[in-house]
């Protein structure tokens, strides 16, 4: 899974071109420059990672993940505005699956159990990378912890999971 993209395309070429979105900018490479405040009464990316996460649905077998792997320059922080997971067949969450970001010596600095935690205003959950030199990889993680398997068998619906972050 990706993260989701934004780009912008001139219709007579079908080139893609930068696209201006509150006071900022989404590259023709899909690179955000500029500000997330959206004060102005534009929509921050706050909102958008919050309204429209990546989903996937898998099968988890016993203590095994799903990651999603995300680049960090020095002084960047991930916030994740929106993120759970549940078994697809009835929405519950069974006691040792959790939300986690792990550090890019995969150590847990964040986990919840939760169906579903979201917010645009502040972050259920972040990191930052506080190297002045380094990029890191941090994953944003669902883990199956709970003793058994999740989703494996034939008939199995397997595990939702949603996330949804920026990075600034």
């Amino acid at each position: 899974m990706t993260q989701p993209t934004i780009k912008a395309v001139d219709r007579e070429t079908g080139d893609t071109i930068d696209l201006g979105i509150n006071d900022g900018t989404v590259t023709a490479t899909g690179q955000w420059e500029g500000q997330t405040d959206t004060s102005d009464g534009g929509v921050s990316l706050a909102e958008i990672a919050y309204h429209a996460p990546d989903t996937v649905t898998v099968n988890l077998p016993q203590n095994n993940q799903y990651e999603q792997p995300v680049d960090l320059e020095p002084g960047e922080t991930l916030s994740v505005h929106r993120w759970g997971a549940k078994m697809v067949s009835d929405g519950t969450v069974p006691a040792g699956l959790e939300m986690r970001i792990l550090d890019d010596t995969d150590t847990v600095v964040a986990s919840e159990e939760t169906r579903l935690s979201k917010s645009v205003d502040t972050p259920v959950a972040s990191y930052e990378n506080t190297s002045d030199t380094e990029q890191v990889t941090v994953k944003i993680q669902a883990h199956n912890g709970t003793g058994g398997d999740l989703g494996v068998d034939d008939d199995a619906d397997g595990v939702g999971i949603e996330m949804g972050w920026v990075v600034s």
